[in-house]
């Protein structure tokens, strides 16, 4: 269900004249009054005789003037506040006394605000935002050397290239969406303003666009860096004025000496600013049971929710715009690489109820059970992890062939261990898995809900059950997948990964006609963490380890993902990669991400 959001009504309550009379009549409490409270009024009234109504005035009248018109909006005029005002600007969780850094300290430049954890990992950092009103540079010697590496960053040929290549993408996509005659038909339900809906859906596109930047940069975003010309030079088509200098009439070495000289700068700060306005498109998600679906961005959503064809072709285009823009410097940090991940959930899972639980319910109705084994199939490389994974499969089909004719049947639990280093293919197979279940008939769904420790663990004493068993909700009738599932407990075997664990447990008894979990990890820290519980030991009797990919696998995947993403890549680039590979290989140890 889809449905425009009324626009914010007009302030009613007037902010200086609440001060007026909280200063001027405040005794008498007629600003309560004014302000509809009408018990608070009545108390100011009833001991107007004393002394306490005038001092309460005052202060009244002195919180006032202090106070912000947003925040006075919404205490009185029931306007909410915008969310970088009540969240954290970077783990996003909803600001309050208890976790907001007092005397504005944590406040950013472009208004947000950070939590005490997140401004205190910071505070340390050189930076863009501001603490009480003072830019947080070591030294001013240190701001000048992060201006000039700003201004000077390395515009390379090989991402002006790449530049070009993704500009030539995107025109023609939105032109299809323009022409797409089921979204046109859509759009009908939605007021445009007085834009055309060619208008409309371009400034769709380029506000996803600027949101994947502010998702990726906030709230350290500078308008003079290479990432901030590569979002300029992208976006500059899809603008409704001609703006110079762009891709289509400047050359390599003309966009080089704008940019080192900062005149992307401004254009740079106003596309930028477009990701702080209203979006353009907004819309009131909600599952059956009437819990809402959030959703960073507009067009994916609309164009999952209406089943559109463009909907593949678009979550790419977005999610290689974030590669391009993440990788514009050179490096990849590993806050990027969170970024991304992130990133890519919101563009490729946009109907997700919980975005911190990345709940994959796709498992397709019109598949069958022979293709969901030849998807397995078609994996680059994993013979082994197949060889066990159809044992297991026909396995259960002789059980079940056995029940149907009143033949007594083996115990069998369906939870099981993957085992491996990172990047080796155990999420995919877990989704494979939780989709050849539910065509065994062993779960209804066959829906896969991703988490970790982050995921399960809860900040404060008693709450850790309470995340726990609202994980296992949204997995019932599918399967439960707990990356690093040995750091639940870790070394320290600390009470909040024991609370985690046993109420995991109880639910695997309680549910166990509809709950199967996954667990995954490295090897022998898997072998220790289910050893810390007989449970656990009892009820995971199934590992599965997935080895490395040999270099030569390594190269197939590779080629596949350039096929999916559009890329071509050269002998030259083959034979460099696959030298790399194996060398990477060669020297791996148990931090190996296989690629």
């Amino acid at each position: 269900m889809a449905t425009s959001q009324p626009a914010a009504v007009p302030s009613i309550k007037s902010k200086r004249t609440a001060f007026v009379l909280s200063l001027l009549l405040g005794t008498l409490g007629i600003h309560r009054f004014y302000l509809r409270q009408y018990i608070r009024g009545t108390v100011y009234a009833l001991f107007c005789w004393t002394y306490v109504p005038t001092f309460l005035g005052v202060f009244d009248a002195i919180y006032f003037a202090l106070m912000g018109q947003k925040k006075f909006d919404a205490l009185y005029n029931g306007i909410p506040l915008p969310e970088k005002l009540t969240h954290c600007a970077l783990c996003k969780k909803k600001l309050n006394a208890m976790n907001k850094p007092m005397w504005g300290m944590g406040k950013l430049t472009d208004g947000g605000n950070l939590c005490y954890n997140c401004f205190a990992n910071k505070r340390a950092q050189p930076s863009g935002y501001s603490i009480h009103k003072q830019k947080n540079f070591q030294s001013r010697e240190d701001e000048d050397i992060q201006k000039k590496q700003a201004l000077t960053a390395m515009f390379t040929e090989e991402f002006y290239q790449l530049l070009q290549y993704h500009v030539n993408k995107i025109l023609p996509l939105s032109e299809k969406l323009q022409n797409d005659t089921a979204l046109a038909e859509r759009l009908k339900d939605f007021p445009l303003a007085h834009a055309t809906r060619t208008e409309f859906i371009n400034g769709c596109v380029v506000w996803d666009m600027v949101k994947t930047v502010h998702l990726l940069t906030a709230p350290f975003f500078k308008a003079s860096s290479i990432e901030a010309t590569g979002m300029s030079l992208l976006i500059i088509p899809l603008l409704p004025n001609k703006i110079s200098p762009s891709l289509s009439d400047a050359g390599y070495l003309t966009l080089v000496e704008h940019h080192k000289k900062g005149q992307f700068k401004s254009l740079a700060t106003s596309i930028y600013d477009i990701g702080n306005e209203q979006k353009p498109l907004m819309l009131d998600m909600k599952t059956s049971d009437n819990t809402t679906i959030t959703s960073d961005f507009t067009l994916p959503a609309f164009l999952k929710l209406i089943d559109s064809p463009l909907y593949d072709e678009y979550a790419s285009h977005l999610y290689r715009f974030a590669t391009i823009i993440s990788k514009a410097d050179g490096k990849e940090t590993t806050e990027e690489v969170e970024k991304l991940k992130y990133i890519y959930a919101q563009t490729h899972n946009p109907l997700c109820v919980d975005p911190e639980i990345n709940a994959q319910k796709e498992a397709s109705n019109s598949s069958s059970l022979d293709e969901v084994l030849d998807e397995l199939n078609s994996l680059i490389g994993m013979e082994a992890v197949k060889t066990e994974v159809n044992s297991l499969v026909n396995f259960i089909r002789i059980q079940k062939a056995r029940i149907d004719s009143g033949l007594k049947a083996s115990a069998l639990s369906y939870h099981i261990v993957f085992t491996g280093n990172p990047g080796t293919g155990k999420t995919t197979v877990a989704r494979i898995v939780a989709k050849i279940y539910k065509h065994l008939g062993l779960l209804q769904q066959g829906h896969l809900v991703e988490t970790d420790r982050s995921g399960l663990i809860a900040e404060y004493t008693g709450q850790t059950a309470v995340k726990v068993n609202k994980v296992v909700d949204s997995a019932l009738n599918g399967v439960l997948f707990i990356d690093e599932a040995y750091s639940l407990v870790g070394e320290n075997k600390d009470d909040f990964g024991r609370e985690a664990v046993a109420t995991l447990i109880k639910r695997m008894e309680d549910d166990r006609e509809r709950l199967v979990i996954i667990l995954a990890g490295y090897n022998d820290e898997m072998d220790g963490f289910i050893h810390t519980n007989p449970g656990l030991k009892s009820r995971f009797n199934r590992y599965i380890h997935f080895p490395d990919y040999p270099p030569f696998e390594m190269m197939g995947i590779l080629k596949s993902l350039c096929q999916k993403l559009d890329f071509t890549l050269t002998h030259d680039a083959e034979v460099k990669v696959l030298d790399l590979f194996s060398q990477a290989f060669a020297t791996r140890d148990k931090t190996f991400g296989n690629g």
